[in-house]
């Protein structure tokens, strides 16, 4: 163990040095990890990437992102497994915001019978609903959906209003 993963996880260097990685690993991994463990010391993968949860020195829960290999001899025999840690537990928690949010405006857009779409300074379409997507559709006999460009799709008429319109909003 080092500072870096002594501070990520709240044990002194001296504490870690005693303790095995059942002391910190959420229960539910536990038996994964030492099953992956005894496949990277055999030698039958060359190194695991997973995340997992780990608890800190006070007990809350956290996201991990680990990358586990195994350090060898000159002979190839198995000496020590090099483990590096990353805190994802931040990240993980504004992915999930982010889904939410994304699944509320969809649910907000989908919900209304009027046609809604919005598109960015380059007429890329960021959000729609089935509404905008229907009219187009029947318009054009294209499906849209989201990071196309408006300005591509629509026909010459509706493009020139609609390019003078976005122009002037």
């Amino acid at each position: 163990a080092n500072a870096n993963f002594s501070q990520m996880i709240g044990y002194t260097e001296e504490e870690l040095k005693q303790m095995s990685f059942h002391d910190i690993i959420y229960n539910e991994s536990a038996e994964h990890e030492r099953k992956n463990l005894a496949m990277l010391f055999k030698g039958d993968i060359p190194f695991s990437k997973r995340e997992q949860r780990y608890f800190s020195k006070h007990r809350q829960v956290m996201l991990v992102s680990s990358t586990t290999s195994v350090v060898r001899d000159m002979d190839g025999a198995p000496l020590y497994a090099v483990v590096l840690a990353e805190n994802i537990t931040q990240r993980k928690r504004i992915e999930k915001s982010l889904y939410d949010s994304r699944n509320n405006l969809t649910a907000l857009l989908e919900s209304s019978p009027d046609p809604i779409i919005s598109v960015d300074r380059r007429h890329c379409i960021m959000a729609l609903n089935s509404s905008i997507s229907d009219k187009i559709f029947a318009l054009t006999s294209i499906s849209i959906e989201m990071g196309y460009s408006l300005k591509n799709i629509l026909p010459d008429p509706f493009r020139e209003r609609w390019i003078d319109t976005h122009t002037k909003a």
